[in-house]
């Protein structure tokens, strides 16, 4: 006679799965439970699978759930992937499911999942390969996951973003995704020394760069004060070779420069500092313009997003900090001093996504 007592898993394996999706499976953390037993959860597709209640078995359903990833950014941005993860939000918050999404032309994931509520974390263009994910077994996991600024490409800055949800409600959900990074813009720079007595001074090797950046940032986006910082008190070369993009944090503007305006248009990037007071461990970040009279160096250091005496927020997530510069006198002999008012004009717009906050500050 057959024995009609069937087990969970074995039903489970009628499911028929691409090579894709189980290749994935295979590598997700097991989370004390059989991986046959989170089959389920990560079945793709447009139906609602469910295993029928036959002979005594525990009904188990699935429900697909349309994400659709919204970009939430002044400056442009694409996706080249998309880490989608499903926790349970509970009170251990365990990971459901995992799926990563390549090059998506519509812009829409559809994931599975069990009944109950959720918390939807989602990772774009992150700087890790799929099986690189295999440590995340909970939502609690995701905090130890920080982003390097040496890594970021400006045309596809890595954002996240997260939800809570319940398979009860809308099974269509936008998914908000914000980058790390903001982006430092030197729109203008301009030097007038007419009223100095070197006005005729020769002006020659004119760079800018940021110093005291934050390099390091946790995906989730819960720090405010920075990680790691890289150009610590002013240009490092060996800093700046970790760079996949030195023009991330470096440009060089001009040999030579008049009194005409010179039109930059460089944009750095910088993962959020906004720590309330500066330490040696805790600096501002600063934007540095670097050039020569005559035989001599000068630095003209801007606290990005305060004065210039500490005076305001620094640098936070996602917002444009665009700066036009005039310059009237020598600057300082160190990149680590800020440049006092008297020797600079700055008027800086500030463009910030989340409530189309768009506004100008002079110094």
């Amino acid at each position: 006679m057959t024995d009609k007592r069937y087990s969970r898993e074995n039903l489970l394996l009628n499911f028929t799965l691409s090579s894709s999706y189980l290749n994935t499976l295979l590598h997700l953390p097991v989370l004390g439970k059989t991986l046959l037993t989170i089959l389920p959860a990560v079945i793709y597709g447009c139906s609602d699978p469910m295993l029928k209640e036959t002979d005594g078995l525990i009904h188990e359903r699935t429900r697909t759930a349309c994400i659709r990833p919204q970009i939430k950014t002044e400056g442009h941005s694409q996706f080249k992937h998309l880490d989608i993860f499903t926790f349970n939000d509970d009170a251990l918050q365990r990971l459901e499911s995992y799926q990563r999404v390549e090059n998506s032309d519509e812009l829409i994931a559809k994931i599975a999942l069990l009944k109950g509520e959720k918390v939807i974390f989602s990772c774009a263009n992150s700087q890790r390969n799929s099986y690189s994910w295999n440590d995340i077994c909970s939502r609690a996991a995701i905090e130890d996951i920080h982003a390097d600024l040496e890594k970021e490409n400006p045309e596809a800055l890595l954002m996240s973003g997260e939800i809570h949800t319940s398979t009860e409600s809308s099974l269509s959900m936008d998914l908000p995704l914000t980058p790390l990074a903001s982006r430092i813009t030197l729109s203008s720079l301009r030097f007038d020394f007419s009223a100095r007595p070197y006005r005729n001074a020769k002006i020659s090797g004119i760079k800018a760069y940021l110093t005291n950046v934050n390099a390091e940032y946790p995906i989730s986006g819960v720090t405010s004060m920075p990680l790691r910082i890289v150009n610590a008190g002013r240009l490092n070369q060996d800093d700046l070779n970790k760079f996949d993009r030195k023009e991330n944090i470096f440009t060089y503007i001009a040999d030579t420069a008049s009194e005409a305006e010179l039109h930059p248009g460089t944009t750095f990037l910088a993962y959020p500092n906004t720590c309330k007071e500066e330490s040696p461990g805790n600096p501002f970040t600063r934007l540095v313009i670097e050039a020569d009279i005559g035989s001599d160096k000068y630095y003209w250091p801007i606290n990005v997003n305060r004065n210039t005496y500490g005076e305001g927020k620094g640098v936070e997530r996602n917002c444009q900090y665009i700066y036009d510069i005039l310059i009237t006198r020598k600057g300082t002999d160190n990149p680590d001093i800020p440049m006092d008012v008297e020797g600079i004009e700055i008027n800086m717009e500030i463009r910030r996504w989340t409530d189309k906050e768009e506004y100008g500050v002079s110094f």
